[in-house]
């Protein structure tokens, strides 16, 4: 009966280190997102030409980061990962264009986002901002000049 007890207090006591260790990151381990640059300017742009820039994701955890998604706020935005699993200490590219042409001819300045939700459990959803001002056609010629 007294060994009974005794591998019984053992197992709670493992049970119990487990948890707390896993509670820790130490066991299982957990994914952290970070993405740089956190923003972008594209600046002046004219109205007829797509700009594009690169953002790096990167997982500085101990378990793989899952994107489960990547979504814009404006169908004149879009997002292409190279990746949906970034492993532990690894990065991969996501891609983002604005296309000054999907407003039919507006101008002025404009503020998009790019969101991505991951399994980081700290940062379940972050958010990407974009600053563009489009300008008109001849002021845009100016401006190359």
């Amino acid at each position: 009966m007294k060994h009974c007890l005794k591998l019984t207090v053992v197992i709670i006591e493992a049970l119990l280190l487990a948890i707390l260790l896993g509670g820790c990151g130490l066991i299982g381990g957990v994914p952290q997102f970070s993405v740089s640059p956190q923003g972008y300017d594209f600046g002046r742009i004219g109205p007829d030409e797509p700009v594009t820039t690169n953002f790096t994701v990167s997982n500085s955890g101990s378990a793989p980061l899952k994107i489960d998604s990547v979504t814009t706020s404006c169908g004149c935005t879009t997002a292409q990962l190279s990746g949906q699993t970034v492993a532990p200490g690894a990065t991969v590219d996501l891609d983002v264009t604005f296309d000054p042409q999907a407003h039919n001819g507006a101008t002025g300045k404009f503020v998009r986002y790019v969101y991505l939700r991951t399994n980081d459990s700290d940062q379940p959803e972050v958010e990407v901002k974009l600053e563009v001002e489009v300008m008109a056609d001849a002021a845009a010629q100016e401006e190359l000049q």
